[in-house]
C-alpha cells in the first residue's frame, strides 16, 4: 500500500526512525505489522512533527478518521486493537521483541485513542500511558520526538492533572524523567531527585530494582560513589536472575568502573559478568532467538565487551573484534543511539585507559564516534519544571 504523502524531508526521517536506522528497511504498521499508511495522531494533517506521525494500516487509519468525523449521536465501535489497554499490551510485546520504534508507536497511539472521541480515559491515566511512550522513545532515541512529547504533551497535561495523580504514578514519572536527565549529563540534579524516590511507594519488585539501579548510576556519575555497590547489590537481590536486570546492573557497574579507571573491578566484571552475557547474546543472535534484555542493554553489553577485551585479551581482540564491533553497531542502530555518552570526555578517557594498559583500541572508532543529539536547554528546563510539580 502506498504511504500517504508527507513532506520528503519528514518521510526520510520517519523511514529512518521506524526502519531501524536505515531508510531501506520495509516499514510496517506499528499495530498489525501489515502494510502501512502515515497516520497523524492528532488528526491535523499539517502537523508533520515526527512525534505526530506513525505508520498505521490503511484499515485502522480509515477507522480512526471515520470515528472522528461521525455524527455526534451515532454509536462508537472502536476496533479492539485500538483500545488503549490492547495497544499498551502490544507495545510491551514489541519492546521485548526489540521492535522499539513500533513499541513507541503503539504506546503513543494509545495516548490518543484514550481521549475523545475514541474513549474517555482520565487525564491521570493518560499520564501513565504517556510515561510509557516516553520510556520507549528514550530507548529508540530521537531528539525531535522526545522534545515534542515533553513540551507539547507531558508538561501541559501535568499542569492540568497534577492534583489527581496518585503517589506511585508520580514516583514512576519522576524516575523516567531522572533517567532522561541523567543521560543528558544532569547527573547531580538526577541524583538529588532520586533521593526523593526512596523507596517507591506501593511499587512492585521490578520497579524497586529499577529504581535502585537508577539511583546507583546517577549517584555514581555525580561522584557519590560510596553507596553505589550497596544499591546495586540490593537491586540484584530483588531482580534475581532476570537477564535484563543482570545486563543493566553489569552495564552500570562497568560504566562507572570505566569512569574512574578501576582496573581490578573491571577485570572481575569482564570475567564474571560482561563476557558470559556477551557470549550468550552472540549465541542467541546466531540462532535467531529472542534475547530477554532491552536492545540498548544488549548494545551496551557488546560495547563493554569490545572495550574490555581490547584491554584484557589484546591477542584475542585482534582476531575477534569484528564480532563485538559489528554486533554493537547493529544493536546501536536498532536502539537509535549510544545511550552511554554522559559526559563529553568519557570516550577520550576510555581510549587513553586502553592504551595505558597496553590494550589495542583500533577498530573501536566505529563505536566511539557514535554521538546522539542532545536535548535543548528549553526541554531540560521543562523536565526540571515537571520534577518540581511532581515533588510538591
Amino acid at each position: 500500500m502506498k504511504l500517504e504523502s508527507v513532506p520528503k524531508n519528514v518521510e526520510s526521517r520517519l523511514l529512518r526512525f521506524y526502519g531501524g536506522g536505515t531508510i531501506n528497511l520495509a516499514i510496517k504498521c506499528v499495530v498489525t505489522d501489515g502494510d502501512p499508511t502515515w497516520h497523524h495522531l492528532d488528526g491535523n494533517h499539517h502537523n508533520h512533527s515526527l512525534a505526530n506521525i506513525i505508520p498505521l494500516s490503511g484499515r485502522l487509519n480509515s477507522e480512526l478518521g471515520g470515528l472522528k468525523t461521525r455524527r455526534q449521536n451515532s454509536p462508537l465501535f472502536l476496533d479492539p486493537q485500538l483500545v488503549p489497554s490492547a495497544l499498551l499490551s502490544n507495545s510491551e510485546t514489541k519492546f521485548r521483541q526489540w521492535q522499539v520504534a513500533a513499541a513507541y508507536g503503539c504506546a503513543h497511539l494509545a495516548f490518543f485513542t484514550g481521549m475523545a472521541p475514541y474513549s474517555k480515559l482520565k487525564d491521570s491515566d493518560r499520564i501513565s500511558v504517556l510515561r510509557r511512550s516516553l520510556y520507549f522513545a528514550r530507548h529508540r532515541f530521537n531528539k525531535e520526538i522526545i522534545e515534542y512529547i515533553i513540551k507539547e504533551e507531558l508538561l501541559p497535561l501535568l499542569h492540568r492533572t497534577i492534583n489527581a495523580l496518585e503517589s506511585t504514578e508520580r514516583d514512576l514519572l519522576v524516575q523516567e524523567i531522572c533517567a532522561l536527565l541523567g543521560e543528558e549529563g544532569e547527573s547531580q540534579f538526577a541524583a538529588d531527585v532520586s533521593n526523593f524516590l526512596a523507596p517507591l511507594r506501593s511499587s512492585g519488585t521490578d520497579q524497586r530494582a529499577s529504581l535502585l539501579r537508577r539511583k546507583a548510576q546517577t549517584e555514581g556519575l555525580a561522584g557519590k560513589r560510596e553507596n553505589v555497590r550497596k544499591l546495586l547489590d540490593e537491586a540484584k537481590e530483588l531482580s534475581g536472575n532476570d537477564l535484563n536486570h543482570l545486563a543493566n546492573r553489569a552495564n552500570t557497574e562497568t560504566f562507572l568502573a570505566l569512569s574512574n579507571g578501576s582496573m581490578p573491578r573491571l577485570k572481575v566484571l569482564f570475567d564474571n559478568e560482561i563476557s558470559p552475557l556477551f557470549l550468550g547474546l552472540l549465541r542467541k543472535q546466531e540462532r535467531g532467538r529472542i534475547v530477554a534484555m532491552t536492545v540498548s542493554n544488549a548494545a551496551a553489553i557488546a560495547l563493554h565487551y569490545a572495550l574490555l577485551e581490547s584491554i584484557f585479551r589484546p591477542r584475542d581482540w585482534k582476531s575477534e573484534r569484528d564480532h563485538a564491533v559489528v554486533l554493537a553497531n547493529d544493536l546501536f542502530r536498532q536502539a537509535g543511539t549510544d545511550l552511554w555518552l554522559l559526559r563529553p570526555q568519557y570516550w577520550e578517557d576510555v581510549t587513553q585507559l586502553i592504551l595505558g594498559y597496553g590494550g589495542d583500541p583500533s577498530g573501536l572508532d566505529r563505536l566511539l564516534a557514535r554521538q546522539r543529539g542532545r536535548l535543548s536547554p528549553t526541554v531540560i528546563a521543562c523536565l526540571r519544571e515537571a520534577v518540581k510539580l511532581l515533588r510538591n
